[in-house]
């Protein structure tokens, strides 16, 4: 009579160990899918620091070959419209990599801030004029700040004694 019993037992075994495997493979599967998904956010973060970088090298590359746009160059009466329209896109050059490593810097963001706020400072006379306030005021997030704050700190110094 032993023998109708092994049978269901046999079978409970059978039906829990198809469940518990049925569990084991969900949970790896959930797991793999997981780390494969923070994965590809890293190296999605990594890829948009990288483009950013770069941007900002880029900037950095025509800086030095325009050693001309000097702090104050905007105000400068003696440039002409056609050396003013080519600092006008090496600024916006600057403000969009600025922007981006801004928006996409991994670590140490203060430093990168401050030397923001260093090169918007020099060139604070372009971003308070009138000339330049519709390309100016498409900037957002930390970049806009940092535009504030650099103009604020322009003045005060230009207003002091």
């Amino acid at each position: 009579m032993a023998w109708p019993h092994c049978i269901v037992a046999s079978k409970d075994l059978a039906q829990a160990l198809f469940w518990w495997a049925g569990a084991i493979a969900f949970a790896v599967g959930t797991v793999g899918g997981i780390a494969a998904w923070i994965k590809y956010w890293r190296e999605l973060k990594a890829r948009e620091w990288d483009r950013a970088h770069q941007a900002y090298e880029r900037y950095l590359d025509i800086a030095i070959a325009n050693p001309e746009f000097v702090p104050h160059y905007w105000s400068d009466p003696a440039r002409t419209p056609a050396e003013k329209n080519k600092y006008r896109w090496f600024m916006a050059r600057f403000l969009w990599a600025a922007e981006q490593a801004l928006l996409r810097v991994p670590e140490r963001r203060e430093e990168w801030e401050r030397v923001v706020l260093v090169m918007l400072r020099e060139h604070a006379d372009f971003l308070a004029a009138p000339e330049a306030a519709d390309e100016v005021q498409c900037y957002y997030g930390p970049l806009k700040g940092l535009i504030g704050e650099a103009v604020r700190r322009a003045t005060s110094t230009a207003d002091a004694p």
